[in-house]
């Protein structure tokens, strides 16, 4: 299983906002005039950080152990499933998974799909990740 939710470190920033960095996502660094701010862009930057790596057909980093003071920071859903959607299409062989997605998908979403800057609705993406052999779990956990 591959999980999505990095450590990242929330810090005051030079003018009254937050900034926030990830360890294992060096790319990813963002801020916010609040911490909920800081955290609502943290979760765009890694979810961005993330889709430029699996468009590029590099694997997905795991993440390291959250250390104090640090906090996890997860991609929006619909990042998410971009990602994993993605990720699953260049683990396999990436002519098969095309010619796959296209029989099932049709050329213009499967190319919507394939594009890490184009939006894909969640279902579209089931579709696609259910077509590559892969499927999306889902957990909840208590937020500190």
């Amino acid at each position: 299983m591959i999980l999505l939710s990095y450590p990242a470190v929330i810090e005051s920033g030079d003018d009254a906002g937050f900034v926030v960095s990830f360890r294992d996502a060096p790319g990813a660094i963002t801020e916010g005039g609040t911490p909920d701010e800081a955290i609502t862009n943290a979760q765009d930057a890694l979810g961005l950080w993330l889709l430029s790596l699996v468009s590029q057909g590099a694997p997905i980093p795991k993440p390291s152990p959250v250390a104090d003071k640090e906090v996890l920071i997860t991609p929006g859903p619909v990042d998410a499933f971009k990602i994993a959607a993605l990720d699953a299409a260049h683990r396999l062989d990436f002519g098969s998974a095309c010619r796959t997605l296209r029989a099932g998908l049709g050329a213009q979403t499967t190319n919507m799909l394939l594009d890490p800057m184009q939006s894909t609705d969640l279902e579209t993406t089931c579709k696609a990740l259910e077509l590559l052999g892969r499927r999306i779990i889902i957990g909840f956990e208590a937020t500190a």
